[in-house]
């Protein structure tokens, strides 16, 4: 994803609160006992990247052919 080429509905998008319900929270970024607060860092990093993902796919740059 290049935040360049961003739509302005993806512009207003990155704008908005992130919230998660507490299932999600505790489905996606809650560590019981993590053996650092990098690692509970990480994790809600990756479940944040993870959500932007399926909000902004990458642009395929392959081309299908005509069959």
């Amino acid at each position: 994803m290049k935040l360049e080429n961003l739509t302005s509905l993806q512009t207003q998008l990155f704008k908005l609160p992130v919230v998660f319900t507490e299932c999600a929270w505790y489905e996606a970024a809650y560590l019981e006992q993590p053996a650092s607060f990098g690692d509970l860092g990480s994790r809600l990093g990756d479940t944040l990247e993870a959500a932007y993902t399926c909000l902004f796919p990458p642009v395929s740059t392959r081309i299908k052919s005509k069959s």
